[in-house]
């Protein structure tokens, strides 16, 4: 299983957890260990826990697993699109079986909709679970300045 490490900058302690920013790579030239995250604005910000007791303004690296990254992004982003298009697809067309005068776009596009919706308040009740299972999440692995 492959591993993604990340590097971030711990901005407040709580607890046994810590608040980290986290510099997105494609905004800052790559560079995040030589900027020291000085960019405003352009970090995201997460709570982990601190098994390597971090200080406020430590710099530490954050290692996931690559497999439940790709994951959860496939809940997040592929899976509504084709819940969408089947809904459109396969929606309209069942409807227009139903009901041969109705328009089977219109209702193609109400089913779609429809499908869109229904994965959502599905993501909200499986997400957090996914998100939040010991394999998906990240942890900090060590401190590379303090």
């Amino acid at each position: 299983m492959s591993r993604v490490n990340q590097v971030g900058i711990v901005r407040k302690v709580k607890g046994s957890r810590v608040e980290v920013e986290i510099a997105r790579t494609g905004s800052c030239g790559e560079n995040c260990a030589g900027c020291k995250l000085g960019c405003s604005g352009t970090g995201v910000t997460v709570q982990l826990d601190n098994p390597v007791n971090a200080r406020a303004g430590d710099i530490v690296r954050i290692q996931a697993s690559g497999g439940g990254i790709a994951t959860i992004a496939a809940f997040t982003y592929l899976l509504p699109l084709i819940m969408m298009v089947a809904g459109m697809v396969y929606g309209g067309r069942f409807m227009q079986r139903l009901y041969p005068g109705l328009d089977a776009n219109l209702a193609g596009l109400a089913f779609g909709i429809t499908a869109l919706v229904l994965f959502y308040f599905i993501l909200k009740m499986v997400g957090g679970r996914l998100a939040h299972s010991e394999r998906n999440r990240p942890r900090i692995v060590d401190i590379i300045n303090r």
